[in-house]
């Protein structure tokens, strides 16, 4: 069972539902206990000046890193968006709602808020999917609400998430390039970003790829 998975997940996922309990535990706990207090009072320091700053730091990778480890795998749609009434760092908090469908093949509604940083690899920035967006996860299996939204494998969404980075850099490249064009560094930079934009088969049709391989051609035939 994942219930201890689901416990820590928990106390990662929402820091200061943690901070509190953190501060308010040991308290109460001193309060009512008739044994020493020095060990309660110590775990409210331990917590106040390690566990809950670390946890602000780290807590969502680690979640991110701990539901990717043991979860199940399982294919979402986002069907829907709405308001929260939850603002976050001067952000007005939108939430998703998702179907899973989980490996057993059963339909899992549940959703999140973009301030749930619930991706795999963990980033501080984060792109969500949006309405009608097919995305792959992964879930605890007694507690499918509980999932992150993977951003790095083969899915249509996450492919186009890393095509979208990927021709960031071939427009860098590119603009390197027709700025300089005798520097033989900006060049070789430009060509290889367009063979790795290629390799990833992020072109949308044969024309499209075939005029890329015209760039290839331009740039290789270029003169200063």
């Amino acid at each position: 069972m994942d219930y201890p998975v689901y416990l820590l997940h928990l106390i990662l996922a929402h820091p200061f539902a943690y901070m509190a309990v953190a501060i308010v535990f040991p308290i109460v706990m001193a309060n009512i206990s008739k044994g020493p207090k020095n060990n309660f009072q110590k775990g409210l320091y331990i917590n106040l000046f390690l566990g809950i700053p670390l946890n602000f730091i780290f807590g969502h990778a680690i979640n991110s890193r701990l539901i990717y480890a043991v979860g199940k795998q399982g294919k979402a749609e986002v069907i829907g968006s709405y308001q929260t009434s939850t603002r976050y760092n001067n952000h007005d908090v939108v939430g998703y709602r998702v179907l899973i469908r989980a490996q057993d093949g059963k339909v899992i509604q549940t959703g999140f808020a973009d301030d749930d940083f619930n991706v795999y690899p963990s980033h501080n920035a984060v792109t969500y999917p949006q309405q009608g967006d097919r995305f792959n996860v992964r879930y605890l299996e007694h507690f499918p609400g509980s999932f992150i939204i993977i951003t790095n494998d083969d899915s249509p969404w996450a492919l186009a998430l890393q095509c979208g980075g990927w021709k960031h850099q071939l427009n860098e490249a590119r603009r390197k390039f027709e700025f300089d064009k005798s520097n033989q560094q900006f060049k070789t930079a430009y060509i290889k970003a367009i063979k790795d934009y290629i390799s990833k088969r992020c072109y949308t049709d044969t024309l499209d790829l075939q005029q890329y391989y015209g760039d290839i051609k331009a740039a290789e035939n270029a003169k200063p």
